[in-house]
Parts: structure tokens; C-alpha cells; sequence
């Protein structure tokens, strides 16, 4: 009792804050994966609207002029965002490879560093230079796995871009036969 009391009056009581550091923590690593976490998102649903086999939706609803109508504004919803996100994407890669090369440059320089230190017999300035040198090819090898994940998702999302334009043109050129429930055969 006595203990609890003193708790409570705050007499005894040991700040402590680490806790709410690491759910900040926490906080703030989550909300740096939300936009990769938003782009799978993205991806799977607009893969998911480009696998609808419309004959067996219509077929399936009650009123296939307005199913129809619903599925081709979603299709153009889902275009719109991955056509932006695509652009986003594109942006993001064209600074990595900015920031590629001045790694690529800052590496050759330390490499360069290191190779004439070593050819005059100056291993203490090789042994200084090589710790940097080792820093340096870690941001290097993350930024080109960054470059291969957004050249993925790029390729990804331009073959996607590109099977929903060829679905809406189809769609619209054959808006009367599918709301008939007839099928064409080229």
C-alpha cells in the first residue's frame, strides 16, 4: 500500500521515457514503408480490376448497362491513380540515378584514395580511407537495390497501364454487344 501510494503521489517514481521512444519509433518507420505499402496496394487492385471476366459479371447482375458502367468508371478510377503513381515513381528513379552516380563518383574517389596510397607504402591513410570507403559502397549497393525495386514496379505498372487501355478501347468499341450479352468472335 505504501509503495502504490508513493507511486501515485508521484514521490519514487522514475521518469521513464524510452518506451514512448520506440513507439515513435515505430511511428516513424511505418509511415516511411506506407507509400511501397500503397503501391503493392495499388498493383494488386488494379490487377484485380483487369482480371474481371466481364461476360460472367454481366451475366451476373441485374441491370448490365449500369454493371457495366460501374466497372468501366472503376477501371478508369484505377488507371488515373496508377498512371500518377507510375509518373511518382518515374520521378523518384530519376533521383536515384542522380544519386547513383554521385555515389558511383564518391566510391572511385575513395578507391582511387586508397590505390595510390597503397603504390607509395602509406598504409595508415589506406587504413583511414578504407572504413569510408566500405560506408560508402553500402549506401551505394542500397540505392542500386532501390533503383532495381522502382525499375520493377516501373515495368509493372507500364504493362499494366497498357493491357487497361487496350480493356477501356475494347469496351468502348463493344459497349452495345456486351450490354446484349452477345459475344464477338475476331
Amino acid at each position: 500500500g505504501v509503495f502504490i501510494g508513493l507511486y501515485l503521489a508521484g514521490r519514487g517514481a522514475i521518469p521513464v521515457g524510452t518506451a514512448l521512444d520506440g513507439i515513435d519509433a515505430q511511428t516513424k518507420i511505418a509511415k516511411n514503408d506506407i507509400p511501397l505499402d500503397e503501391t503493392y496496394s495499388l498493383l494488386e487492385t488494379f490487377g484485380t480490376v483487369l482480371q474481371v471476366d466481364i461476360p460472367d459479371m454481366l451475366n451476373r447482375s441485374e441491370n448490365r448497362a449500369d454493371t457495366l458502367n460501374q466497372y468501366t468508371t472503376a477501371l478508369v478510377n484505377v488507371t488515373e491513380r496508377s498512371k500518377q503513381r507510375s509518373q511518382e515513381i518515374q520521378n523518384e528513379f530519376d533521383a536515384l540515378k542522380t544519386k547513383q552516380r554521385e555515389q558511383d563518383s564518391q566510391v572511385s574517389g575513395i578507391q582511387r584514395i586508397i590505390s595510390a596510397a597503397l603504390r607509395a607504402k602509406d598504409y595508415a591513410t589506406a587504413g583511414e580511407n578504407q572504413q569510408a570507403l566500405s560506408a560508402a559502397q553500402a549506401e551505394q549497393a542500397q540505392t542500386q537495390n532501390q533503383v532495381k525495386q522502382l525499375l520493377e514496379l516501373q515495368k509493372t505498372f507500364t504493362q499494366l497501364l497498357d493491357i487497361a487501355a487496350k480493356r477501356q478501347d475494347a469496351i468502348e468499341k463493344n459497349r452495345e454487344v456486351l450490354v446484349a450479352g452477345l459475344k464477338v468472335v475476331d
